[in-house]
């Protein structure tokens, strides 16, 4: 959510206020040129120095825009994608105007739009978008301005990097930082995994390589029919999937991650004062995911995969099947299928006897860097690696791991990483510069009786070099998705006036509304918390206001969830 000035929720409570967008062009580091909507020439007094920090002598805001398109964002409430933002604001074909397009590289220039009225300081505007000019189109009287949020910054090309043994949210600095993303533009407190927002990920890691032009033996997660070839900010997308959440460039231009967290506290509680519009949209239900997954052991100095495979976790509600089956069926499987692209590195096991069919048993883990609660930091030197673990990365009964062995999958709460053995791999950047990072040989994890043939899975006997594939991401992901949609979850369409623009994508609301119909509900209130997924800013005349898209995110009593295996 985003903090407004309480000068601007105060004017926003007027009834007579009539909203401009501020449009600044930085084509230098400082002293912008600043264009508005509406009809009157606004002057501050100084303004807001966005690159630096600091406050810079005023400037005069010339009414030369016609128009600005409605900003929207948007999230997948299943898949986690979110919409890349971009805008186009149409100026009148003004001599200012003419005369700065002509006399400068317009291209990949900073603009800056940000919400307002006449009556404001410059800095209690609140922010709407900023990103680079994309191009402009001129047409009788008018010229049309085209700006994307940040992803211009090389996030469209293959990634060549490779990172080793990281929290997924230290692999996406990395690839930002690879991409050239300058640091200002990146919410640091969202990639430091330590935060407490992000308990109960703490213990994941990621390894990666994404291309043949490296030395052998490293990760490289294919998909069998095609070469996984992706973008930076692909690759930023699919490990926020890892962790059920979303990479997006915020109302400030800055990237952030959002994760959906059943726990986190609502924003907002929205009362019949602040709903202008209510409408009830889809109740979206889904009983089965099916999660595809992708793992190789390593890649030969040849680029050719060593032994790939794929397997698929199901998750599925059978209560529910069977609740919204047809008159005269027993099951109705509404499901849907997501792919997994970058969580399977994969071990193997190293017990110098078997494994039996039952009981308890210490797994000997080969090369198992990649594998959740095997993050180490910095380079092995001195001590223990279990000293040098971070404290929130290492497994525990909160923060266990899900292997899956052969055709069995376990639960892992322990894990001791050897130290006699060490070996050096390099981690590569963007360009292709090498680091040399040492990891792991061997660990051993210590599995339980009680924590034998999960997801329905059946225990089994396990020899020396059997596959240790990675499941945990996508246990947690499945089972996030089976209790918030296997009952309903409702979309709604609400419109509020623009003092609710703090409330960003992702954020979860409440609302108190009778209109609302559900099973098992008649009316909401407060006790029920919505996702926003979508959030769209219009000052068309008359109709100046926010339109929010929600989806339903928890369910009180979700019912009982019935996990599958399948290789």
């Amino acid at each position: 959510m985003i903090t407004l000035a309480s000068a601007f929720e105060a004017e926003f409570q007027k009834a007579n206020c009539e909203p401009v967008f501020l449009i600044s062009v930085w084509t230098e580091t400082s002293g912008p040129l600043m264009f508005c909507t509406g009809s009157r020439i606004i002057t501050f007094a100084d303004i807001y120095n966005p690159f630096d920090g600091s406050t810079d002598p005023g400037m005069v805001a010339y009414p030369s825009v016609a128009k600005v398109t409605p900003f929207c964002q948007q999230i997948d409430p299943i898949h986690r994608n979110i919409q890349r933002s971009s805008c186009t604001v149409t100026f009148f074909d003004d001599g200012a105007i003419r005369d700065f397009i002509k006399n400068n590289r317009v291209k990949n220039q900073t603009l800056i739009i940000s919400l307002g009225t006449a009556n404001l300081a410059q800095q209690d505007f609140a922010p709407v978008f900023r990103g680079l000019i994309k191009s402009w189109t001129p047409r009788e009287g008018q010229i049309d301005v085209l700006a994307n949020d940040h992803s211009a910054y090389a996030f469209d090309r293959k990634y060549f990097g490779t990172w080793l043994n990281k929290h997924p949210l230290e692999a996406i600095k990395k690839i930002l930082q690879d991409s050239g993303l300058p640091a200002s533009l990146i919410e640091t407190n969202d990639y430091d995994f330590t935060q407490s927002v992000h308990d109960g990920i703490e213990h994941y890691v990621n390894s990666y390589q994404g291309s043949d032009m490296h030395e052998p033996y490293y990760h490289n997660p294919t998909r069998l029919d095609a070469p996984l070839e992706l973008s930076s900010f692909a690759l930023c997308t699919e490990l926020a999937k890892l962790m059920n959440g979303s990479v997006w460039f915020a109302e400030d231009g800055k990237l952030k991650f959002t994760r959906f967290n059943t726990s986190a506290s609502a924003v907002v509680n929205w009362t019949a004062d602040d709903i202008r519009e209510f409408e009830q949209g889809e109740d979206i239900v889904l009983n089965q995911i099916e999660i595809n997954l992708c793992s190789a052991l390593g890649m030969n100095r040849y680029g050719e995969q060593i032994e790939e495979a794929e397997s698929m976790i199901v998750l599925k509600d059978t209560a529910s099947q069977s609740a919204y089956a047809a008159p005269g069926d027993s099951t109705a499987i509404l499901s849907e299928t997501v792919d997994f692209e970058l969580i399977s590195y994969r071990s193997s096991v190293f017990n110098y006897g078997d494994i039996a069919a039952s009981g308890a048993f210490d797994l000997k883990l080969w090369r198992p860097w990649g594998l959740s609660g095997t993050r180490v930091t910095g380079t092995y030197t001195t001590g223990t690696w279990e000293s040098m673990q971070t404290a929130t990365s290492q497994l525990s009964a909160s923060n266990p791991a899900y292997f899956l062995i052969d055709d069995e999958v376990v639960k892992c709460i322990s894990m001791d990483i050897e130290e006699y053995e060490v070996e050096t791999a390099n981690e590569f950047d963007g360009v292709g510069d090498a680091t040399a990072k040492d990891v792991p040989v061997f660990a051993t994890a210590t599995i339980t009786s009680a924590n034998r043939a999960l997801l329905n899975s059946t225990a089994g006997e396990h020899t020396q070099g059997a596959k240790v594939v990675d499941v945990t991401a996508a246990y947690n992901f499945g089972e996030s998705i089976i209790r918030r949609f296997s009952n309903g979850a409702v979309t709604l369409l609400v419109t509020t006036s623009l003092r609710h623009c703090a409330v960003q994508v992702g954020d979860f609301v409440t609302l108190e509304n009778d209109v609302f119909l559900a099973f098992g509900k008649d009316g909401v209130t407060s006790d029920y918390k919505f996702e926003v997924t979508k959030k769209e800013i219009r000052l068309d005349p008359g109709q100046a206001a926010c339109h929010f898209t929600l989806v339903y995110a928890t369910q009180s009593s979700p019912l009982t969830i019935v996990k599958v295996y399948d290789w």
